[in-house]
């Protein structure tokens, strides 16, 4: 059985190590357990995901937003992703090649959609991003129904 973590990273944490990755990350270990998952497709398919995932996931909150490198090929999707539509974000599945950095929310990006928003362009950024693991979402109304979620809310001041 495959125990993944997800690596996160806080905010306020130095960047000394070699490889630019903050010295403190928190470990999110995840699932607690697999017989917790009564239906047996669902906990033999969650096993299968697991296994893609095992090397784990850094998903890094910054000042230049929220972002996250896969230690391993996987495929995320999210919905949200700082609510700033298709232009400020990658719209449906990405890949998560190993190493690869994909940027779900900037930071700027969003102050942007928080001006259009203040002028009454746009509606309200939301500084959510919710990642969904080996499957698609599209919408969170079918977020308690995917294998896999993972939800960050970006804090995000003025004096940055």
């Amino acid at each position: 059985m495959a125990v993944v973590s997800l690596r996160v990273s806080l905010p306020w944490s130095s960047t000394g190590s070699p490889y630019g990755l903050p010295d403190s990350l928190q470990n999110v270990r995840f699932p607690p357990q697999l017989s917790l998952i009564e239906a047996e497709r669902q906990r033999h398919v969650t096993r299968k995901l697991l296994g893609h995932l095992e090397r784990g996931v850094l998903v890094r909150a910054n000042r230049e937003g929220i972002s996250s490198r896969g230690c391993a090929r996987a495929v995320c999707s999210g919905a949200g992703m700082g609510g700033l539509g298709p232009h400020y974000s990658p719209g449906g599945p990405c890949k998560l090649e190993r190493d690869a950095v994909v940027r779900f929310l900037t930071t700027g990006r969003f102050f942007q959609a928080l001006q259009l928003y203040q002028e009454g362009q746009l509606p309200a950024p939301d500084p959510m991003v919710t990642l969904c693991f080996g499957e698609e979402l599209h919408d969170l109304s079918t977020a308690k129904s995917k294998l896999i979620i993972v939800q960050y809310t970006a804090v995000i001041s003025l004096d940055h």
